[in-house]
């Protein structure tokens, strides 16, 4: 996913399918038959927001996929879903990058869990921050398998909602 508002070769990846993501509370994407849908569900009325650490992804470091991103617009920890449909039966996966691009100094970074189809899958994860390196990022891998044509997958990456800036 990638900040709007930038050239394309300045934030994607190559070898990667760029997504522009709007600042709209839904946005979509459909690759070869398969539709993404990320959504800013907590609270109600937050938008998807895109950031990034322009450090970061420039030469020397080049590191895309984790310093461009998108994330919820409420800063007292904002949930994102991602559906996924159309998939094919069979075994799949996901890899996400969880980075945070601003500045640690006058930020706090929530702890997350992330949720398939309503069952805990990753749990009090933390994220990485200005990473200078994609694989320093952290990185999450999810198996998942679609038994049935039309299996919707729901990616639920839910904030901590009781984190305090004393916890550690």
């Amino acid at each position: 996913m990638n900040i709007s508002g930038r050239s394309e070769s300045e934030v994607n990846e190559p070898d990667y399918t760029p997504w522009v993501v709007a600042t709209q509370s839904k946005d979509s994407l459909s690759l070869s038959g398969v539709e993404f849908v990320l959504t800013a569900i907590h609270p109600e009325g937050s938008l998807l927001k895109t950031g990034w650490s322009k450090l970061h992804i420039q030469a020397p470091y080049l590191a895309r996929l984790a310093n461009d991103g998108v994330t919820n617009s409420f800063s007292g920890g904002g949930d994102l879903e991602l559906r996924i449909r159309g998939l094919a039966i069979g075994e799949h996966s996901l890899q996400s990058y969880h980075n945070t691009w601003s500045n640690p100094d006058n930020n706090v970074f929530c702890p997350f869990n992330v949720y398939l189809n309503g069952k805990l899958v990753h749990e009090n994860i933390l994220r990485s921050n200005r990473v200078e390196v994609n694989a320093y990022a952290t990185t999450l891998y999810t198996n998942f398998e679609v038994e049935y044509e039309g299996q919707e997958m729901v990616f639920l990456f839910e904030s901590d909602k009781d984190f305090t800036s004393t916890e550690t």
